[in-house]
């Protein structure tokens, strides 16, 4: 079953965070393996995969990112990996942090440089916080835009699809490098 349907939603980008805790907690009630003891096994196996659908359809629709990955997979037949890849405009700036990063892991205390390399590393952080910030809008924009798009439009959905998933690809490799950056500065955040 579809996870929108699971927990009676519009399957749509943009959801109601409240109304979706509320709908979760409704059913979590209702499929609650501790209501279904005194059953049967078949009825309370059954109890069991509901609340597991049910848990599984709110921890990934609660999030817009896992939700829009969900959406991805799921209009592309469920075989819809998202690859991680760089922003094509921020590959050589990439490739030079890791230099940065690698020359700054190879320091000691002691270095004259170390002080110099950190300050890069943190401006080249906060640069990358920044634009995944900006991604992040954009990909609301194209929830938005998904949202408002006739399901018989089949080529602006096909095209909103394909821009969710850069968006996420890009998205997902600079937390990486971000995510780099943070445990090369260790408690220096």
């Amino acid at each position: 079953m579809d996870y929108f349907e699971i927990l009676g939603l519009p399957n749509k980008m943009r959801l109601d965070p409240k109304d979706l805790e509320k709908r979760f907690h409704e059913l979590s009630r209702r499929f609650h393996p501790d209501f279904f003891q005194k059953r049967g096994e078949t009825e309370r196996e059954i109890s069991l995969k509901n609340a597991a659908m049910v848990n599984n359809a709110y921890r990934t629709l609660r999030d817009p990112e896992t939700r829009a990955e969900y959406l991805v997979r799921r209009m592309e037949g469920g075989k819809g990996e998202i690859p991680v890849q760089p922003p094509a405009d921020l590959f050589e700036e990439i490739l030079e942090l890791q230099e940065t990063l690698e020359a700054f892991k190879g320091f000691t205390d002691e270095d004259a440089e170390r002080e110099q390399v950190r300050g890069k590393l943190v401006s080249a952080r906060t640069e990358l916080n920044e634009r995944n910030q900006k991604l992040y809008e954009r990909l609301e924009q194209t929830f938005d835009a998904w949202d408002g798009a006739a399901r018989e439009d089949r080529n602006t959905r096909v095209r909103l699809l394909k821009e969710m998933k850069e968006i996420l690809s890009h998205r997902a490799y600079l937390t990486r490098i971000i995510n780099d950056v943070n445990q090369a500065l260790g408690k220096e955040r």
